[in-house]
C-alpha cells in the first residue's frame, strides 16, 4: 500500500485508500436461499481460499484443475456428462493480498438441485480423502503451464502479468520461475491444499431459483439444523 501511495499517490494528490483485513471466523456452513422464478437454478458453493503468495498455491490451482476447470474435470463429467444434472459447472480461484476463495458454480436443472448438490459435495469430499492419480496430475501440470504460455504470447497479457505481480508482492516473475515452482508440486501437496480449503464449517452456498419445496432438504446436505 505504502509503495503504492509513493508512486501514485502524486497524480491524484489523494492518499491511496486502506483496506480492511480479511477476518475468517467461520465456524460453521453458512447458506443464502433466494426463491425466484428461473428456468435453471443458479449455484455458487465458496470455501476460503489462499492469499495471492501463499506456498500451496499452485496445488490449489492445480486441484481446480482436476475438479472444474475444463470439459475433462472431474464436476463437469461426474454432474453433467454422466448424470445430466447441470447445464453448466466449473470453479474459480481467487487470489487477494491475505485471502482468496475457491468456488464451485453451476447452472442446475430445477427439479435436480438435491441430487447435483449431493453430488458436487461427494466429489468435494473424494478430492480431500485421496490422491488425484498420477494421470490426472500430469495432465493438470500440463493444461495449467500450458493455458499460461498462451497467455503470456500476448504482450498486453504479459505486461498487466507483471505490472500485478510487482504492485502486489514487490516481485516479478518469469515464465521459468513460474515452471519451476509448479514442477515442485506433489500430489500429496494437493490432497493437503483440498483439505484445508474445502473444509465442511467453511463451507458458503448461494442458491437463486424456484426452491421452496427443496429448501428443507438443501439444508439437510450442508449439515445446518
Amino acid at each position: 500500500m505504502k509503495r503504492t501511495e509513493k508512486i501514485f499517490g502524486k497524480l491524484s494528490g489523494e492518499k491511496v485508500n486502506s483496506y480492511s483485513a480479511s477476518r475468517i471466523g467461520q465456524t460453521k456452513p453458512q447458506l443464502k436461499l433466494f426463491n425466484k422464478d428461473t428456468e435453471q437454478t443458479h449455484l455458487a458453493l465458496g470455501f476460503h481460499g489462499f492469499r495471492r503468495n501463499h506456498p500451496l498455491r499452485h496445488a490449489l490451482a492445480l486441484l481446480h484443475i482436476v475438479l472444474g476447470a475444463n470439459m475433462s474435470s472431474r464436476l463437469f463429467n461426474e454432474v453433467r456428462e454422466k448424470r445430466g444434472l447441470a447445464y453448466e459447472i466449473g470453479t474459480q480461484v481467487k487470489r487477494f493480498y491475505d485471502t482468496g476463495a475457491f468456488i464451485v458454480h453451476a447452472g442446475i436443472d430445477n427439479r435436480k438441485v438435491v441430487d447435483a448438490l449431493g453430488l458436487i459435495l461427494e466429489e468435494l469430499a473424494k478430492a480431500k480423502k485421496e490422491l488425484i492419480s498420477p494421470d490426472e496430475f500430469r495432465r493438470a501440470k500440463d493444461f495449467y503451464m500450458g493455458q499460461l504460455s498462451l497467455a503470456l504470447e500476448d504482450t498486453l497479457d504479459h505486461m498487466l502479468w507483471i505490472g500485478e505481480s510487482t504492485a502486489c508482492l514487490n516481485k516479478t516473475y518469469s515464465l521459468k520461475d513460474i515452471t519451476k515452482e509448479v514442477n515442485k508440486v506433489t500430489r500429496q501437496d494437493v490432497l493437503v491444499a483440498a483439505k484445508q480449503v474445502l473444509n465442511e464449517n467453511n463451507t458458503n452456498l448461494a442458491l437463486i431459483g424456484p426452491l421452496k419445496e427443496s429448501e428443507g432438504r438443501i439444508y439437510e446436505r450442508i449439515n445446518i439444523s
